[in-house]
């Protein structure tokens, strides 16, 4: 009889034996780390440069992160002043994507990092 077992690679001297006593001569073994997916990947969009169409970047500010005016405002005058802000983050990469194709859309320039 032929029997595919996912267990811990390391277990597989303990569980041959076994297997072989319940009359399974044939058996593969799967290591239960290599079908367990890897965690889902996290990440964050930063606005880099604000480009020439302000109010445009700053609305697109406003809509993805539900900030107010005046916060979202700072958020754009900080990119002005020569630094980067995080507009949002734990984000997955799908919506990282998104965020940042429509601050690129908006005139400004956005990067996506993973953590």
């Amino acid at each position: 009889m032929k029997v595919q077992v996912v267990i811990e690679v390391e277990a597989e001297k303990i569980f041959s034996s076994g297997l072989k006593y319940l009359g399974y001569d044939e058996f593969t073994v799967v290591d239960i780390h290599s079908i367990n997916p890897p965690p889902p990947t996290l990440c964050r969009v930063e606005l880099t440069a604000t480009g020439e169409h302000g109010i445009m970047v700053i609305k697109t500010i406003r809509e993805y992160t539900g900030l107010g005016l005046k916060e979202s405002k700072d958020l754009f005058d900080n990119v002005r002043n020569g630094n980067f802000s995080i507009i949002k983050k734990e984000l997955g990469e799908v919506e990282a994507k998104m965020i940042q194709r429509a601050l690129e859309a908006a005139g400004g320039s956005a990067r996506i990092i993973n953590y």
